[in-house]
């Protein structure tokens, strides 16, 4: 992974940093699509949509993002922005989060065997739940406990403490934690939890992580806000916060209790779609464009200038032969031609795709003979050998007509 991805996925998280911070009054869930989409940023291939992006719309070469990408770039710039130790680093950050995700893991499955140990089965405790939801999903009551969590990716379970005695609490929490079950919440939950430790070195993911968490919740209350009177619920909730809480895992659904005021007041305000938001949210997808195109072009400037210092080092290699008579200069000019031919390989991608997608034969041989003619004129000015040139056309053969047979 090269040195300007990540770093231009640094740039896309704080550009959704930024759009979550003017969508406070946004629907919750379309703040917590924008946290989940931002925090994956690192792992979009930003260099084959830059190049997309820079050929639909025209760019200014490294806008926005001059100083990133130019110090990016100035880590390596021999290995084409790749850092000389990336083995080792990559290893280093696999195995922190690695770990520290089996660790998540361990920890929520060792406190969800602790919980099942002691709990009982309360099906009674069901019939506070709120019609409208069909899900069946068993509860449990943990003695001398006052924990409110919902644990299990694919088969969830609720858990509440029996020092949750109220029965408005009880309704309360129960239909809150339906509202996460049947939202999906516990694989968004997996999800930040994967991200954020997977991505540990970078602080806005946490930033991200913790935002998305808040408005998973904010979403439920105000789903919540439709099912119950809201009095009752803010009562309810604000009790269940003041509580002796206890201790949940990171893979728990579970309120935060330091969230209880932005919850209390967020359940007075009534969520909207509006242009403020749609302006941010647009200004934020036209900077990751123009960022990525940017990449793009950097990375093209980058391959030219080192296929550039290749052929220089040939020739100064082969200079000293031509000087002293071992070889002439029209043999250093074809070998030359040669090694060019061969470092532009990659820019022909795209062109030998092309023709691959060719569908009649008259459309390959049409191909066929255009490039044989290209390199006759390459063959005439001595660039390259007539060895050298069968090859390729040898090539160029099986790759449009073997491949179809």
């Amino acid at each position: 992974m090269s040195i300007e991805q990540i770093v231009l996925s640094i740039v896309v998280n704080a550009v959704g940093l930024g759009c979550v911070l003017v969508m406070r009054s946004a629907p919750p869930r379309l703040v917590l699509w924008v946290c989940l989409t931002t925090m994956a940023a690192v792992f979009v291939p930003w260099e084959a949509l830059g190049t997309w992006v820079a050929n639909l719309v025209p760019l200014p070469q490294y806008a926005l993002t001059p100083g990133l990408l130019s110090l990016a770039s100035e880590v390596d710039p021999s290995a084409g922005g790749r850092l000389d130790t990336s083995d080792l680093l990559l290893g280093v950050w696999l195995g922190v989060g690695i770990t520290w995700i089996a660790l998540a893991l361990f920890q929520s499955v060792g406190t969800t065997m602790k919980w099942r140990s002691n709990a009982t089965a309360a099906a009674l405790l069901a019939q506070h739940a709120n019609p409208c939801f069909a899900l069946r999903v068993p509860i449990h009551r943990i003695p001398d406990s006052s924990v409110i969590a919902t644990t299990g990716l694919f088969r969830p379970e609720i858990w509440i403490g029996d020092r949750v005695s109220d029965d408005a609490q009880i309704m309360t929490a129960i239909n809150h934690e339906l509202c996460h079950v049947s939202a999906g919440d516990q694989y968004t939950l997996f999800l930040i939890v994967v991200l954020e430790r997977l991505l540990w070195w970078n602080p806005l993911i946490w930033l991200l992580g913790r935002h998305a968490r808040r408005h998973m919740e904010y979403a439920c209350d105000a789903r919540c806000r439709t099912l119950m009177d809201v009095q009752s619920y803010r009562r309810s909730l604000a009790e269940l916060f003041l509580a002796d809480r206890a201790p949940h895992t990171a893979l728990a659904i579970a309120p935060a209790r330091s969230e209880v005021v932005n919850r209390l007041e967020r359940l007075q305000i009534t969520t909207a779609w509006s242009i403020k938001h749609a302006i941010g949210l647009a200004a934020g997808v036209a900077v990751i464009a123009v960022a990525s195109g940017s990449l793009s072009i950097r990375a093209a400037e980058s391959s030219d200038a080192k296929k550039a210092e290749v052929m220089r080092r040939a020739e100064a290699q082969m200079r000293p032969y031509v000087e002293s008579g071992e070889i002439t200069q029209t043999q250093m000019d074809a070998r030359l031609g040669e090694l060019e031919m061969h470092l532009s390989d990659d820019d022909r991608t795209d062109e030998d795709a092309s023709a691959e997608r060719l569908q009649t034969h008259e459309e390959k041989v049409a191909y066929y003979r255009r490039v044989e003619a290209e390199m006759n004129e390459v063959l005439n000015a001595g660039q390259i050998t007539p060895a050298g040139m069968q090859e390729r056309l040898i090539m160029l053969r099986q790759r449009l007509f073997e491949g179809s047979r």
